[in-house]
Order: structure tokens, then C-alpha cells, then sequence
């Protein structure tokens, strides 16, 4: 059974006339006879009571042809949007979003979103080798998330770059101070990032001690910024943390910028597939870079 057996089929039914229906169809007869009889053998059953004088749809043919109609708009339908979709009219966007995504970039996703219309996004919070995944997997389109990025088949562009901070307890000696030089943190107690986070920001800390030749004191380890936070809150020790923590900081937590040349930073990075060629992709892409520029932000 073939698309074509239903089209005649139901062409057939609505003008109950053989001719009628050949010429909506803009074919022969003794073709639209043939493809009619073809469906009822694959169906199994007579749709159509046919005389010299009439047609008439039988009772299993009124059920069928219901059926007919729906599936047929539904292709249609489907034809349609394809059609959108290819010229970048209309779509769904798959979005992965890290945690510091969610605070630089998802406010601005409804103003981006206005001038790519038509197509819609479906956000989805995601740690970054989560995105990775999912990317190859076809589950989302574009992710957000920590660079850089070198995967061969991903592509990847930076958007936003931030310092990182030092995060205090409110109360501690050094909150008072405008900067906090790099080595005021020597032997001081410290909430370390765990070696099971997967989190860039790890080498990139680790990086800044070895070239500061810092000593700390490791208390409790921690596997995202709020577990971090939560723990300087407690006042167990300082953290080093990305600028946007800024937003999120609890009550009786500071941040301060590090005294350190060259400014330690780290990079957040729009990634996706290097052999995507989805128009809504390239739309989308387009007016991301007019909003949200590969310089340093402060959070939205």
C-alpha cells in the first residue's frame, strides 16, 4: 500500500464517480480503476461498491477513508513544514545549557529567539560532558558550555569570557580588600573543586597555583558552583569561581577579583555539530553573535 492508493482512494469516495475523480487527479481511469482495486487486495476488504451508474462507499470504506484523511493531512502537513524548515522558517531548536549558562545566556534566549521566527527552543540543563554527549547523539542542536572544546567533530566559538573570582565568607580578613592578591591565599583553608567533576575550571585553578607557587589548605571538595558556595558560606574555606557567581552569591558571601598577571579567566563556548547543516542552526548562530559577543560579560 502506497501513498498514491490513498489519495485515489479517497478522490474516488468524495466525488462517488470514476471519472470525476480521474480527471481531480489529472490522470486516466483505467489507471485510478487499477490503483483502487490494488488497495482493497492489500487491505483485504471491498471499500467501494461499484455499478454502471454508481459508486458507493461501503461501511468498511467509510471507516477507512476517515483514516485516509487525517493521514493524508497529516503529510501534507509534514511536506509543509519540511519546506519551512529547509528555507529556515520554522523549527524546533534542541539548546543544552550549563549551569553559567543559565545565567549569561538564558536571558537573553527570548530576544534571540524573536528575530529567528518561527522557530521555537527546547532548553535543556546539562553539565558540559553531558552536552558533549547529547550533541553526538543528536539529542540537542547547539550547547552552551565550558571551553575550550576540542573535539574533532564539534565545533565550537567562544562568547563570553570571565575572571575568576576569589569567594569569602563575609566576614574573613580579606573581604574588606578591593583585590585579593593571589598569594594572601597561601596556607589558607580551601574548597577544591572533585576530581570526578569533569569541570575545566579545575586545570585551570590547578594552573594558577602551580604558576603562583601557592600552597592551600584543602578542606572539602566540591562538584558544582552552589555546592561551593554553600560551603564558604559555612565558612569552611575560600573558593576560586567564575564571574557569573556573582548573581548567585548566598547571604554572608563576597567576591573579590584576583591580583594575579595574566587575569586567570575561563571561557564559555556556543558548540555544535561540525556537520550540521540545519538552517535554523545558521539562523540562530547569526543573531547569537550579534548578541552575545566573544568579550568579557558580566552576568545578565
Amino acid at each position: 500500500m502506497e501513498l498514491r492508493h490513498l489519495r485515489c482512494f479517497v478522490a474516488v469516495a468524495e466525488e462517488l464517480n470514476f471519472t470525476r475523480a480521474a480527471k481531480r487527479l489529472h490522470t486516466a481511469q483505467p489507471w485510478l480503476s487499477q490503483q483502487i482495486i490494488q488497495l482493497e487486495e492489500s487491505v483485504g476488504t471491498k471499500l467501494l461498491e461499484r455499478s454502471k451508474h454508481e459508486v458507493k462507499v461501503t461501511a468498511a470504506g467509510r471507516v477507512f477513508l476517515r483514516d485516509c484523511r487525517e493521514i493524508l493531512q497529516k503529510i501534507d502537513q509534514s511536506v509543509e513544514l519540511a519546506v519551512k524548515v529547509a528555507h529556515a522558517e520554522v523549527g524546533e531548536l534542541s539548546v543544552g545549557l550549563s549551569p553559567p549558562a543559565e545565567v549569561l545566556v538564558m536571558p537573553k534566549l527570548p530576544l534571540i529567539m524573536n528575530e529567528v521566527p518561527g522557530v521555537t527552543a527546547q532548553l535543556h540543563c546539562m553539565s558540559t560532558p553531558q552536552q558533549v554527549a547529547a550533541l553526538r547523539r543528536y539529542t540537542i542542536d547547539v550547547g552552551f558550555l565550558r571551553g575550550p572544546l576540542e573535539e574533532p567533530d564539534l565545533v565550537s566559538e567562544e562568547i563570553v569570557r570571565e575572571e575568576i573570582l576569589v569567594v569569602l565568607p563575609a566576614n574573613h580578613r580579606l573581604a574588606k580588600m578591593r583585590r585579593v592578591s593571589v598569594r594572601m591565599l597561601r596556607d589558607l583553608p580551601c574548597i577544591t573543586i572533585s576530581r570526578n567533576a569533569g569541570w575545566p575550571l579545575r586545570d585551570i585553578v590547578s594552573s594558577l597555583y602551580k604558576q603562583a607557587d601557592l600552597r592551600v589548605r584543602a578542606t572539602q571538595e566540591a562538584d558544582g558552583v552552589y555546592g561551593h558556595l554553600n560551603m564558604v558560606a559555612a565558612g569552611l574555606g575560600f573558593a576560586l569561581l567564575p564571574e557569573y557567581v556573582k548573581s548567585i552569591l548566598p547571604r554572608g558571601v563576597v567576591a573579590k577579583p584576583l591580583e594575579w598577571q595574566p587575569t586567570p579567566s575561563i571561557s564559555l563556548v556556543v558548540a555544535y555539530r561540525a556537520s550540521d547543516e540545519l538552517p535554523i542552526l545558521g539562523a540562530f548562530l547569526k543573531v547569537l553573535r550579534r548578541h552575545v559577543g566573544n568579550e568579557r560579560q558580566q552576568p545578565a
